[in-house]
């Protein structure tokens, strides 16, 4: 599935983005930075944290939403996993794809990007997210933003920054994956 197309709509989405906050104009140039290496199909380079625990598929399964983004979050920036569980790869490969369509059929692009993320990190065969990823390509508007559904009841400025968010995080899933689809070597979980 070639997002090329999608991400290079976004980078002139996000280059005409004239910010005067400092956090926003933070996250358009995450949004650049992410873009570049899903063009390059390099790892997403964003601050890390050392090490974070690997929950289980079962856990994961059974986190509320909120709960489900930040941990997400924490694993695709991990720089190394620890897990209380031998690593299961068929296990991820069937769990993960099934939670993006789950989320995705409630119209949550956030959630859909943070685990088809994780699954490129868990080394998720890519095209067992095609559905999840067309999904995202399906968010993008337009001016090239994504977040399609973004609440159109907001003033400008919060719409704005809804999908100045669900853009980056969009960019970030699709990085990942293009990562994923570059990377030579094995299927095998990294925890």
């Amino acid at each position: 599935m070639d997002a090329g197309p999608a991400v290079a709509s976004a980078c002139g989405w996000l280059d005409s983005l004239d910010l005067p906050d400092e956090r926003d104009d933070a996250l358009r140039a995450i949004g650049l930075q992410l873009a570049a290496a899903q063009r390059r199909r390099e790892p997403p380079r964003l601050p890390g944290v050392a090490t974070t625990t690997l929950p289980s598929a079962a856990e994961l399964v059974t986190m509320e939403r909120d709960e489900l983004v930040g941990s997400c979050n924490r694993i695709a920036r991990s720089q190394a996993l620890e897990s209380s569980a031998p690593c299961d790869a068929q296990r991820w490969e069937a769990v993960l794809p099934a939670l993006c369509i789950s989320y995705a059929r409630d119209a949550d692009p956030v959630a859909v990007a943070s685990l088809v993320r994780v699954a490129a990190r868990l080394r998720v065969e890519p095209a067992l997210l095609d559905e999840a990823v067309s999904f995202l390509l399906e968010q993008q508007t337009d001016d090239g933003s994504f977040g399609l559904l973004a609440d159109s009841a907001q003033s400008d400025g919060s719409r704005l920054r809804q999908s100045l968010r669900i853009t980056v995080e969009v960019l970030w899933a699709l990085a990942a994956v293009a990562e994923r689809v570059g990377r030579s070597g094995g299927s095998s979980c990294p925890c």
